[in-house]
């Protein structure tokens, strides 16, 4: 069972791969979703933008997917919002 939540997800390799992927994929269309159905185009400005910068700085965080999907979330939040 796949379940993101887990403390210990990573200690299986395949679910910690299904897990890396699927929020990857969940990230890349809320983002498609912010463009096409809200058309809120500063919010992907700010989520492309933080995403070079956390790829830029990933070596020196560790949890930078994390964090990621954390602004991705606030962006998510703030379309359906407003």
């Amino acid at each position: 069972m796949f379940v993101g939540i887990a403390s210990a997800f990573r200690s299986d390799t395949f679910t910690a791969n299904v897990h890396q992927y699927s929020s990857l994929a969940a990230v890349v269309l809320s983002q498609l979703s912010i463009i096409f159905v809200y058309h809120m185009y500063y919010l992907n400005i700010i989520m492309i933008v933080s995403a070079i910068v956390l790829y830029l700085l990933s070596k020196k965080l560790a949890q930078w997917m994390y964090i990621l999907e954390v602004i991705a979330f606030i962006t998510v939040s703030v379309a359906l919002y407003d």
